[in-house]
C-alpha cells in the first residue's frame, strides 16, 4: 500500500506525517489532491497542508487510520469516544483541520462530541466551557429574559 507524506507547520518548520492511501482518500482535499497526481501522471511528493497545525497532526492521523464504523445517529463509537480531546482549544483545532480536509466522518464525530458537551447547559457554563467573556450588560440579560420567559414556564 502506497504511503501518503503530508507537511504541517511546527513550531521549528514544516514536520512530515505519513498515512495510508486508504486514510488519505477519507479526505476530501487530500483525495482531490491525488486524483489529480495521478490524471497529470506527475511524481506524487509531500503534501503541504497549511491550515492544520503539526500539534494536531498525530490526533488527526490517528483518526484516519482507524477503520471506519457505523455508529447509531446521535452516538459516538468507542474508538471516537476515547479518542476525543478533553481540552476545548483542541477541540476546536480539530473542528477546523477536519473541515478544511473535508473529512465528513471527522466532522460529524466532533460536532457530535461538541452537542454532547453543551447539551443542559447553561449560558455561563457555556461562557466558562469555552473561556469567552460575558459582555451582554445586565440590563439586555433583563430585556432577553422579559421577551422570552415563557420558555422558562413549565
Amino acid at each position: 500500500m502506497r504511503t501518503i507524506i503530508v507537511s504541517a507547520p511546527g513550531e521549528e518548520g514544516e514536520i512530515d506525517f505519513k498515512l495510508s492511501r486508504d486514510a488519505a482518500n477519507r479526505c476530501g482535499i487530500i483525495r482531490a489532491h491525488l486524483e489529480m497526481v495521478e490524471a497529470e501522471q506527475m511524481e506524487l511528493g509531500v503534501l503541504p497542508l497549511p491550515n492544520i497545525e503539526a500539534a494536531i497532526m498525530p490526533m488527526i492521523i490517528e483518526f484516519l487510520e482507524e477503520p471506519y464504523e457505523e455508529r447509531e445517529k446521535g452516538k459516538l463509537s468507542e474508538f471516537e469516544s476515547d479518542w476525543m480531546p478533553t481540552d476545548t482549544a483542541e477541540l476546536a483545532k480539530l473542528l477546523l483541520a477536519a473541515n478544511y480536509l473535508d473529512c465528513q466522518e471527522m466532522l460529524d464525530a466532533l460536532t457530535q462530541h461538541t452537542a454532547n458537551l453543551i447539551k443542559g447547559k447553561t449560558p455561563e457554563q457555556l461562557r466558562e466551557m469555552f473561556k469567552t467573556p460575558d459582555d451582554i450588560p445586565e440590563e439586555k440579560k433583563r430585556e432577553i429574559h422579559e421577551q422570552n420567559k415563557f420558555l422558562l414556564e413549565k
